[in-house]
């Protein structure tokens, strides 16, 4: 199952463009120290990080998910789980990723 998440993470990092995580994290780190609702707007990232983990389901046909899983011994619930288990995991990155800007907001003083 573990390898199910890994293949899941993978396909998701070749989709999502690191540069445009990086810039949208860029900018909210600024926003955060210029405005003064700036941690409002910190936490809208675990709202993407939950989008980039449901959109992968959408690509199963462009990263050949059934026929990949076909080829492993795994049970639907496996495969369940596992779908679960990426979207959690891009879940808990966005939550860090909205904490560590809510704090860059708080030290700024906004």
């Amino acid at each position: 199952m573990t390898g199910l998440i890994k293949y899941d993470l993978l396909q998701i990092c070749s989709g999502v463009k690191g540069g445009f995580v990086a810039l949208y994290l860029v900018f909210m780190a600024v926003l955060g120290i210029v405005n003064d609702v700036g941690s409002m707007f910190s936490y809208i990232f675990v709202f993407v990080s939950a989008m980039f983990g449901i959109a992968s389901f959408s690509y199963e046909e462009n990263y050949h998910w059934n026929r990949y899983t076909a080829s492993l011994p795994v049970s639907v619930r496996q495969l369940v789980l596992a779908r679960y288990g990426s979207v959690s995991i891009c879940v808990a990155a966005g939550i860090v990723a909205s904490a560590l800007l809510g704090i860059i907001s708080f030290v700024a003083g906004h």
